[in-house]
This record gives C-alpha cells, structure tokens and sequence, in this order.
C-alpha cells in the first residue's frame, strides 16, 4: 500500500510486485572468486605501469594489453583474462604464489 499526498487526493492505492520478464541469471561463486582473482593480480600490473609510466618508459604495447585484459574481465570472459593477466606478468616478471 502506497500513500502520496500530491497524488490521487491522498488516497492509498495498492501496488503489486511481480517477478522479473526476462531469466536473470545470478554470479556463481566460483566465477565471483575468479573475478576477485584476476580483478587482484590486474590491481598489482596496475601498478606496476604506472611505475613505468612515471619513469618515462614506453609502455604503450602493456597499456594496450592491460586494457584488453580489464574489458575481457568485465565482459566475465575469464579465459580470455587469464590469458592477457598471464602475458602481462611474464612480461613485467610478476611471481605469482602456486595455484595461480
């Protein structure tokens, strides 16, 4: 029941929720842990570019990569991801811990 003073001469009127048209679908927990996964090591890349960028250095070719790395993050295609955060701490000599 909703009740609006300027609307309807202040009579309450009754609203129905009903469930959404279309399927949403909900984040799996394992997808939210690879998310957070990849969403840590882009953070340390992160800034190890900007390091590089306040030295100076040319970086473009990473920069360009980092951007292709947190587009395919955002789009929840992890493969992708991986393959980009992968390459791009090999090529800054990032260790990762095992499991990764």
């Amino acid at each position: 029941m909703l009740q609006n003073p300027k609307y309807n001469e202040g009579k309450p009127y009754f609203v129905q929720f009903r469930p959404t048209w279309h399927n949403p679908h909900k984040i799996t927990d394992e997808d939210l842990g690879f998310y957070k996964e990849f969403a840590d090591r882009l953070d340390v890349v992160e800034r190890m570019v900007e390091g590089m960028r306040q030295k100076k250095a040319d970086i473009s070719d990473i920069e360009i990569e980092l951007k292709l790395a947190k587009d395919k993050l955002k789009q929840g295609r992890f493969r992708m991801a991986k393959i980009y955060v992968n390459s791009l701490e090999e090529r800054l000599n990032i260790k990762q811990e095992k499991g990764s």
